[in-house]
């Protein structure tokens, strides 16, 4: 409860949740010593290829009618990364 107090006096609103507090305290109790986020189990994220970008570029020429739902059906690729290829990095947007 301490540090909590502490870090609300130093951060006011802006400080930790409680909960975010007692866990840090309990990493760093037991011999932490680095903030940095752990390696996180799971798939890394493999949609946002050089060969999947020029796919949607291939595509997109070919028909610009094309939406992003049916890119990512065709390419099997979910929706939210068709739709980062083609506005972050094809720099494409609807223009009707």
């Amino acid at each position: 409860m301490k540090i909590l107090e502490m870090l609300g006096n130093c951060f006011g609103s802006d400080t930790l949740k409680k909960t975010a507090v007692y866990e840090w305290h309990e990493r760093f109790k037991s011999g932490r010593e680095s903030v940095e986020d752990d390696e996180r189990s799971g798939r890394p994220s493999t949609s946002k290829t050089d060969e999947n970008i020029n796919k949607v570029r291939e595509m997109l020429i070919n028909n610009r009618k094309l939406t992003i739902r049916e890119l990512a059906e065709n390419l099997n690729i979910d929706y939210g990364s068709i739709q980062d290829i083609v506005v972050n990095v094809l720099g494409l947007r609807n223009n009707n």
